[in-house]
């Protein structure tokens, strides 16, 4: 028996016991849903590929793939890594003519100052939070922010 589903139609094959006449007998919509709902007929499929096709939209639409040799790979990774860039992020700015500009903090310095920020910052509200519920504001608290304020400043410089 052979079960084929095409657009609202499902013809049933039966093999050797149908009339030599007809050989496919068709079933009515109501059963054709039905068939498909329990799991005897699958929707008509794309052998070829079953990944769903979906449009990506993105700003930028074309790409540009090109082969370096290992040396050159490893000066662009260098450069890259100097400037806290992705080695794509980095030729695709050198493509466009950016200039490019090394920058004063390293990246595991600006993490540290980042994270001594958000300290700083937490603190901060903690206090204003505290003023503004008409606590008093311990003046060497407000000194010790100051002083942090001071630090983090000079490494920045």
């Amino acid at each position: 028996m052979r079960v084929d589903c095409q657009a609202s139609v499902i013809r049933l094959s039966l093999g050797g016991s149908q009339p030599a006449a007809d050989p496919t007998f068709d079933i009515s919509n109501n059963i054709a849903r039905r068939a498909t709902e329990v799991g005897l007929v699958n929707e008509p499929q794309n052998l070829a590929s079953t990944k769903k096709t979906t449009q990506v939209h993105r700003q930028a639409s074309k790409q540009i793939n090109f082969r370096v040799s290992e040396p050159d790979y490893l000066k662009l990774a260098r450069s890259a890594q100097t400037l806290n860039l992705s080695v794509p992020a980095f030729v695709k700015k050198k493509a466009q003519g950016a200039r490019l500009v090394t920058p004063k903090i390293a990246a595991q310095d600006a993490q540290n100052i980042t994270h001594q920020l958000a300290k700083i910052g937490g603190n901060l509200n903690q206090l204003a939070h505290h003023a503004n519920q008409g606590g008093q504001i311990d003046p060497q608290a407000l000194k010790d922010l100051q002083n942090e304020v001071h630090r983090v400043w000079q490494q920045l410089t």
